[in-house]
């Protein structure tokens, strides 16, 4: 109070409503020369995130005298305009805006205009509007920037602070879940767009799957028995079955696939093994319009390691099947087989139509671990064979065309070998191409005997990336003994997520993020860039992560209770 007004004082740059200053007198007179009134661009942005600063200008030039208004309204985009954008919603994007600026007598000073957004605290496209100017008042004329576009850069998910990057509180019990006496080692992990959350694999007598809710507990309206739990036996008697990857299909169907035993007669666990496939319904239940009662085995030898699904609905599966060489040495070639939708093998794929193929990489033991496809529909496999012979100590990598050729511009005629060093345990490709692959490095022998993780990356044609890490590639010291990495997954901003196992004392799960570069990322985690996760104090090991929606961490794998029963484990980390 007692502060006396000095020059004129200008109302707010928007008020409610339209203010009507003095009506405009035609021709030369006391308000001629008002001036123009438009955007001072023909697009904006702004963040997402509530109180992001406001970019969008209303200009007054070409003259100044008189008062003078116009409208400010939004309304939503009229449809996409590029691969990174989406119509805006009013009430679920922004807030809409019907208001007036008001320029004084004399006033030139340009107007800001603030459009309040909605955050919605998940990663999605960027959100389009239109800005609209009209209903000049006063002598004041519009310019021919009439209308502008306003987009809403979306924030990822992570504008508002989350907790530090740690185990997710809100997640299971304290971040972590586990279901015990079920499930095991070598197991998979899928996330269905529901939220839930299924594992498979964990056993070598049947293929089995559980299911989790979002939150981390045990989906009971999964499985015969209302326990989250499914087991299918997928051959006759007991004889040697292992699920080891699934994926979930756009329906929710899922696709679980590994191997078996050929059912010769009588069938033996040590039996020639094949490829193995068992599509379930949402509920868990068998879907009986694939294959043989919602089973497929016996028509590809081997061993399924990997599955995609095409966009045509096809499944890809990549594994190994073992020949014996002269001197009765065995050595292991890479396999890759196609089914249709309802099961049949897909005979054009492959060689000679049969729906299937070998690989072998310079005569050496080769294994498809992993599978990555392409959006040209080409298929990349990579692999280390899983046994102690010389000719295992290696990772190949090879890219096939969408018929089964091998792709001659990749790598030596569509094939890579590394040699010396683990890195087939996982696999991922990066929006440019380039493919990283994960898995661990022997340090030191004897007592001193250890293991690091290990990451290299390679080029869209197969050729090291040397300025990633160290000339292509970056070892991770997490602690004094085991470090193993088991799976690697990309976030949104192209970070890498590396996860497995890390031994002290006993074996925890280990999680590691990496930037770009593959230097680690030391705002992640303990500010080293890694975390590791103890459930009981007994053997833990992860083997599968999954990036959710909403950017939080999720990790799958083997967890065992005090008394030493595995089963699975799962534990999830905010960003």
């Amino acid at each position: 109070s007692g502060l006396e007004p000095t020059n004129r004082p200008l109302p707010s740059p928007l008020q409610a409503g339209v203010v009507q200053p003095a009506a405009c007198v035609p021709g030369p007179g006391p308000n001629a020369d008002a001036g123009v009134l438009q955007f001072s661009a023909a697009g904006y942005s702004v963040g997402e995130f509530a109180g992001a600063p406001s970019t969008i200008t209303v200009t007054r030039t070409g003259g100044s005298r008189g008062a003078v208004t116009a409208a400010v309204g939004t309304r939503d985009g009229m449809g996409p305009v590029s691969t990174t954008s989406t119509p805006a919603v009013a009430g679920v994007d922004y807030m809409a805006v019907n208001s007036t600026v008001f320029f004084g007598d004399g006033d030139t000073e340009p107007r800001k205009v603030t459009v309040p957004t909605i955050q919605n605290f998940v990663r999605a496209p960027n959100k389009l509007l239109t800005l609209t100017l009209s209903q000049p008042g006063g002598c004041a004329a519009l310019g021919a920037q009439t209308t502008a576009d306003l987009t809403i850069l979306d924030d990822g998910g992570f504008t508002l602070p989350l907790p530090p990057s740690g185990l997710d509180t809100s997640f299971g019990t304290a971040g972590k879940a586990m279901l015990e006496r079920f499930g095991g080692d070598r197991s998979s992990m899928a996330l269905q767009a529901d939220g839930k959350i299924v594992m498979a694999g964990g056993t070598l007598t049947d293929f089995i799957l559980a299911r989790f809710n979002a939150d981390g507990s045990v989906d009971r309206s999964f499985g015969p028995a209302g326990d989250g739990k499914v087991t299918t036996d997928m051959g006759s008697g007991f004889i040697t079955e292992e699920a080891t990857a699934l994926a979930v299909q756009a329906d929710g169907k899922i696709v679980v696939v590994g191997y078996t035993a050929i059912d010769n007669a009588p069938p033996t666990p040590d039996g020639p093994p094949t490829f193995a496939i068992a599509r379930h319904n949402n509920d868990g239940s068998l879907d009986t319009g694939f294959g043989t009662g919602g089973r497929v085995s016996g028509n590809v030898n081997g061993r399924a390691r990997a599955v995609a699904i095409q966009p045509d609905g096809k499944l890809v599966l990549a594994g190994e099947f073992e020949r014996e060489l002269p001197g009765g040495v065995f050595v292991m070639d890479i396999t890759l087989a196609r089914f249709n939708p309802d099961g049949r093998i897909d005979l054009p794929f492959g060689t000679s139509g049969t729906g299937q193929l070998t690989t072998d990489i310079d005569g050496l033991a080769n294994s498809g671990g992993n599978l990555v496809l392409q959006p040209n529909g080409a298929i990349v496999v990579s692999g280390k064979p899983n046994c102690g012979a010389p000719q295992c100590n290696h990772t190949n990598i090879a890219r096939y065309n969408t018929n089964g050729t091998l792709d001659t511009s990749f790598g030596s005629a569509g094939k890579r070998t590394l040699p010396a060093v683990d890195v087939g345990q996982g696999l991922v490709m990066q929006a440019d191409g380039k493919l990283v692959l994960v898995g661990s490095v022997a340090v030191g022998t004897g007592t001193t005997a250890s293991t690091d993780f290990a990451v290299t990356r390679l080029n869209a044609d197969g050729s090291t990336d040397t300025t990633f890490g160290n000339l292509g590639t970056t070892i991770s010291v997490l602690s004094a003994e085991q470090d193993s990495a088991q799976a690697v997954a990309l976030q949104g901003d192209g970070k890498i997520v590396v996860v497995g196992s890390t031994k002290n004392t006993n074996t925890n799960f280990a999680v590691a993020r990496y930037n770009t570069d593959g230097t680690l990322d030391p705002s992640f985690g303990n500010g080293f860039g890694f975390l590791t996760v103890d459930f009981v104090q007994a053997t833990d090991s992860a083997n599968s992560v999954l990036i959710q929606p909403d950017g939080k961490i999720l990790l799958g794998g083997l967890a065992q209770n005090r008394l030493g029963s595995s089963g699975y484990g799962l534990a999830r980390f905010n960003p």
